[in-house]
């Protein structure tokens, strides 16, 4: 899973309740940070804030539609 959210206290809580369901959380703090991981790795589910630093979360979301690689994410 990847969390997009620039929240220091929204990642924690969300990190420490999806890992405690044994999942596997990656972390992005702003929506370039974003699609740079998305390169490496390769979530099953990501949680985009909408509201983001140097990349707005829509603007995340029409990247990701774009790119072949990650275009099943609805």
């Amino acid at each position: 899973m990847l969390i997009v959210e620039d929240d220091a206290a929204i990642i924690e809580l969300l990190r420490f309740l999806l890992e405690q369901e044994g999942l596997e959380v990656e972390v992005a703090h702003d929506g370039l940070e974003a699609l740079d991981k998305m390169e490496t790795f390769s979530p099953d589910l990501v949680l985009l804030d909408l509201r983001l630093p140097k990349l707005e979360g829509m603007d995340v979301l029409w990247e990701m539609r774009q790119n072949p690689r990650w275009n099943n994410f609805r």
